[in-house]
């Protein structure tokens, strides 16, 4: 028997070669693009705990922006309380006027970084990187850092994040467990 050459035969290997290749390639770029999402995840959660640890281990930060980072670090590493922070952080609400504990954590704050640069910087640091880092670390959250990209703009998003986790963070019950943490180490 002969042996033919069959046109089909030789297009639907050459066409499962092509659509097996494109799969491949495409999974390729997925994990590649995970990777490097979760290595610039990883590298601001370094960040934020190194500039955390500098700034909640200092006699002199104020209590309100220690519970601040303390709520965002616990909240980043849940995955739904993370979600749930960054979609409220996404919100396009009009800021009302700063509440009285608003306006004392940002006068404690505004205080620190003349009397105390160093740790106003450690202060900003761990709060940014420790946002980023959630926004980076989970796939409900990643989709949304675009859209907190563009508020950021906002000169009172510091403020914003900071009652958004510490209300979600007492919404949880570990407030005061917390703060009482940090005063015996202080």
């Amino acid at each position: 028997m002969p042996q033919t050459f069959d046109i089909w035969t030789a297009f639907a290997m050459s066409l499962l070669i092509s659509l097996a290749w494109n799969v491949v390639t495409r999974r390729r770029a997925r994990v590649r693009e995970a990777v490097i999402k979760y290595d610039a995840a990883a590298a601001n959660l370094r960040q934020h705990y190194e500039a955390m640890e500098a700034f909640v281990t200092d006699p002199a930060a104020p209590a309100s922006a220690v519970e601040i980072l303390l709520a965002v670090s616990d909240i980043s590493a849940d995955r739904d309380l993370a979600a749930k922070l960054a979609r409220r952080l996404c919100e396009k609400k009009k800021l009302g006027a700063p509440s009285a504990e608003d306006q004392a954590m940002m006068a404690d704050l505004a205080k620190l970084a003349t009397s105390r640069p160093d740790l106003n910087e450690a202060f900003e640091t761990a709060l940014a990187s420790g946002i980023v880092a959630m926004f980076l670390r989970w796939p409900e959250t990643v989709e949304l850092l675009p859209r907190y990209a563009a508020r950021l703009t906002n000169r009172r998003q510091e403020a914003v994040i900071a009652r958004a986790a510490t209300d979600q963070f007492r919404e949880k019950g570990q407030g005061s467990i917390m703060l009482g943490a940090h005063a015996a180490m202080a």
